[in-house]
């Protein structure tokens, strides 16, 4: 009487780990980009709502945006954010001081991809409540540390805007309520001074590589889109403690969103009409 063998050999079981292998080093790198495009995705579907809240706000406000951030005599040591102005539209429950509400993040602020490029600038930026900011160019800040006010820097009326469709009005950023672009990227802190303008700079610069090397927009229309970063190396300034720092040279650079539209006609986007 013969016996049949039952089992596999040591070489079979090789072959089968080997394949597993082989598809898991193919797999995973699909399930992560899989991951990242939903993560994207949900960042886009914050902005989008974020967008519907600032028409709405517009409406109310004789078609006159919201400043980025004021001082305001019930929250005088912190200034109000344009989230909590535009919130009544949106109902997160968003505080008077979310520029410094670190540890309490409300979602639709928060772009899900944060986590991955969240750095540390001088001074230190916490936990953010928020990680999208508004271009201060069309919303100025009425505190004491831009020397803007309502007298100075009125806010921007939408008819004022010649092309709202690729005018900027929030982009990601890594925390901060707003955005100050100089034209190109290289007004940073290189002396650690902490300097108030090149903190705004840097909270953009952080932000706009965070999705497969791009990120999310929201324009002036109420649109959302996703525009690829500039194509140059990471980089490291000294009196910073970014590890991943974007340059973008003004002198070639003429696709995706820009500082100003006269010097980049073709350009997706800018932050000035100018």
């Amino acid at each position: 009487m013969t016996h049949k063998k039952i089992g596999f050999t040591l070489i079979e079981l090789l072959v089968v780990i080997a394949i597993i292998a082989i598809l898991a080093a193919i797999l995973f790198p699909v399930f992560a980009k899989v991951r990242e495009k939903a993560r994207q995705i949900t960042c886009a579907s914050n902005e989008k709502q974020i967008g519907v809240a600032f028409l709405a706000y517009v409406q109310d406000y004789d078609e006159h945006l919201p400043p980025a951030s004021y001082n305001d005599i019930a929250q005088p040591t912190t200034p109000t954010a344009w989230m909590y102005l535009v919130d009544p539209y949106i109902a997160s429950g968003i505080t008077q001081a979310a520029s410094a509400d670190a540890g309490h993040s409300y979602s639709v602020y928060v772009c899900p991809d944060w986590s991955a490029t969240s750095v540390t600038v001088a001074p230190a930026l916490p936990s953010p409540s928020h990680s999208y900011a508004a271009n201060a160019n069309i919303m100025p800040s009425w505190i004491t540390a831009t020397g803007q006010s309502p007298s100075t820097n009125p806010p921007s009326s939408i008819a004022s805007i010649q092309g709202p469709s690729q005018l900027v009005l929030i982009a990601e950023a890594a925390s901060g309520s707003r955005i100050f672009t100089t034209g190109d990227d290289t007004g940073v802190d290189t002396g650690g001074t902490g300097n108030v303008f090149e903190q705004c700079q840097a909270v953009y610069l952080i932000g706009r590589a965070r999705h497969s090397n791009g990120g999310n927009y929201i324009f002036t229309d109420g649109h959302v889109k996703w525009v690829a970063a500039p194509p140059v190396s990471y980089t490291h300034q000294a009196g910073w403690s970014a590890a991943n720092w974007w340059l973008l040279n003004p002198t070639t650079e003429q696709t995706g969103v820009v500082y100003k539209r006269s010097q980049y006609p073709n350009a997706v986007g800018w932050f000035n009409e100018n």
